[in-house]
């Protein structure tokens, strides 16, 4: 076995992180090269962003890879692990192994559900001596829920304990039930439960913090456990007896499992592995907080409130952005110095789409073109054409690097895909996947607005100087937005006041038409002078400002220079009878905070400029 795919869910969350980290030491030790193929979890039920997520199952060409492991309980949008094996019955020519989640279809690295949940509620009949133990199941459509709620009933049966229907209560595996299955298991104020088990920790936890609600003491007067051992069971309150799986075990056996089956050529086979019973204070009160967990917990909702400030600046700073340069500018500003090694930006190429008839679906384009690559706080914008099948163009993968790839799109408009290169999953946590969206997000409106001519027209006139053909005052705030969101990786930039002089004697002199011409020229002279590495605008009737992506005093000197000398150019050719004098200051902006002392100070500098040229002239 050389290449492997991987089709995973949130490649930041715990357990996905724990599969992933040994799946790449294990394919590592083994030589096999690995290509993740991850999606986000969609919240809503907007189902053209789903199709956009969903449409990851596309990206690869299956047949290349000798072997597949998918994690289909992680992906989070609906259907689409059955999509996806649907997809992999019919094109892979590979074994696939199936982690934590039974399909019939393939081989399974599985989690001993009924054995572990058996010894979790054996423990509160026979060493709590409990009769009346009740149940909170998971999604009952799901294999492992069922393996748990019969491993729970044929324990009781065991014991000769009776189960009835108000024993258990179906929940659907996340936080958000516990006071509904609270209210449903303690309606009998005679017949309370000694024990609720639960079918996951999240549901465990949400059982916890309805009974603390209420009063009710846990677990002294009612026991609680849960199912997966997360970091939050290690620190709710009270600490959470559980079971725990590891993650790293499932993701090592797959790896494990499918070079036994190339090299046997066994169709499909089965491997299991036991859960570890943990019993905290929830039920036996003998555990000692995990303060590491606490402390984790707590940086983190720290960490959190930071991401969500930051992530409502980014989406504002990406909506300001109308080129595909500018956004990956304030892009790479935004993730910079995090641990995400190197990220391609790889777009579809437009006349080589390939779309389905169905209105839901496109498909990715066979040739691909990278576009952006960002690493650190620097962005290299190339124009490489190459084969989608290679992920990325020659020259790019190293033998040794795990390969992360991730759907581009808007809504449903299949845009591209990012590939990340030797990241550090656990601190892509939060932020990475919501930075990849909201640039689809942008990058989708940019189509649009290239699509309709008219409404570009119309935009770009609402930020024209209609006289001069250069930008207005909007198009100086527009510019300054996008010169400030990449002010992290440029170090700052130059602003250029400038004043033409004399405009009322023109006018006075030779008429308005002279002065409009006059005015017309010294645009001409700045648009010039910027060229593509500035902006010129003309905010007032003889007002201008030139902006610049430089921080260094010596260019910002030349630029001045410059603008100084096409001006006496000009009036040395005679072509008009009128004399044309401009005054310059500058200042530099170099943090997001000073973008208006920056226009004052190089208002002052320009005034003091036209000072010292009145009193030469008189």
């Amino acid at each position: 076995m050389k290449k492997l795919a991987v089709f995973i869910g949130d490649i930041s969350g715990e357990f996905q992180v724990d599969v992933l980290e040994a799946v790449r030491e294990e394919a590592k030790a083994r030589g096999v090269k690995v290509f993740v193929y991850a999606n986000a979890a969609v919240y809503g039920a907007n189902v053209f962003y789903s199709q956009g997520e969903k449409n990851i199952i596309n990206m690869p060409y299956l047949e290349d890879y000798d072997g597949i492991i998918v994690a289909g309980d992680t992906f989070g949008i609906e259907n689409m692990d059955e999509e996806l094996a649907e997809l992999l019955e019919r094109e892979a020519k590979c074994p696939v192994v199936s982690i934590r989640q039974k399909d019939e279809r393939f081989s399974n690295v599985l989690v001993d559900d009924y054995t572990a949940m058996s010894d979790m509620v054996e423990h509160f009949i026979v060493h709590h001596g409990f009769k009346r133990v009740c149940f909170m199941t998971g999604r009952l459509e799901m294999y492992d829920a069922q393996r748990r709620l019969l491993a729970y009933i044929n324990t009781m049966q065991k014991h000769g304990l009776k189960v009835t229907p108000e024993m258990i209560y179906e929940g659907d595996y996340w936080r958000n039930r516990g006071d509904e299955a609270v209210e449903w298991l303690l309606k009998d104020p005679d017949n309370w439960p000694e024990a609720i088990v639960c079918a996951n920790d999240y549901m465990a936890i949400s059982i916890c913090d309805s009974l603390n609600k209420k009063g009710i003491k846990i677990p002294e007067q009612i026991c609680v456990s849960g199912y997966d051992d997360i970091e939050e069971a290690r620190c709710s309150i009270p600490p959470l007896s559980t079971i725990h799986v590891k993650g790293g075990e499932l993701g090592k056996k797959a790896v494990e499992l499918l070079e036994e089956l190339c090299e046997t050529g066994e169709e499909k086979k089965d491997v299991y592995i036991v859960g570890t019973p943990v019993y905290r204070d929830s039920c036996c009160a003998q555990k000692e907080w995990d303060m590491y967990s606490i402390k984790k917990l707590l940086t983190d909702k720290e960490y959190i409130n930071q991401v969500f400030f930051t992530l409502t600046a980014m989406w504002i700073a990406f909506e300001s952005e109308e080129d595909f340069v500018s956004l990956m500018m304030a892009a790479t500003a935004y993730i910079s110095r995090k641990p995400y090694g190197q990220i391609y930006v790889c777009l579809c190429k437009p006349e080589d789409m390939e779309q389905e008839s169905s209105a839901l679906q496109q498909r990715y384009s066979e040739k691909m073109i990278l576009r952006a690559i960002v690493q650190n706080d620097a962005c290299e914008f190339t124009d490489v054409t190459f084969d989608r099948r290679d992920i990325l163009p020659a020259g790019y993968i190293e033998p040794d690097d795990m390969i992360y790839v991730h759907p581009l799109h808007g809504l449903n408009k299949c845009l591209g895909y990012v590939v990340v290169k030797n990241c550090y999953l656990a601190g892509m946590k939060y932020f990475f996947t919501r930075w990849v969206q909201d640039i689809g997000n942008s990058l989708e409106k940019q189509v649009m607005y290239e699509e309709s001519k008219e409404l570009m027209e119309l935009r770009q006139n609402y930020r024209q100087d209609a006289l001069t053909g250069i930008g207005n005052r909007r198009e100086l705030d527009n510019v300054l937005r996008k010169y400030s969101n990449a002010i992290v990786i440029t170090g700052g930039f130059c602003i250029i006041s400038v004043d033409m002089d004399d405009l009322k004697k023109i006018n006075d002199s030779y008429g308005h038409l002279e002065g409009d011409a006059a005015l017309c020229q010294v645009a001409k002279v700045l648009k010039e002078v910027a060229g593509d590495k500035g902006s010129a605008s003309r905010i007032g009737g003889d007002e201008f400002v030139v902006c610049v992506r430089t921080n260094q005093q010596e260019e910002a000197e030349q630029y001045v220079q410059n603008i100084k000398q096409r001006v006496d150019e000009f009036n040395a050719s005679g072509v008009k009878p009128w004399y044309l004098h401009v005054s310059v200051g500058y200042a530099f902006c170099r943090n997001m905070n000073s973008i208006l002392l920056a226009i004052e100070q190089a208002d002052k500098n320009m005034y003091e400029a036209k000072r010292i040229w009145k009193s030469r002239r008189k």
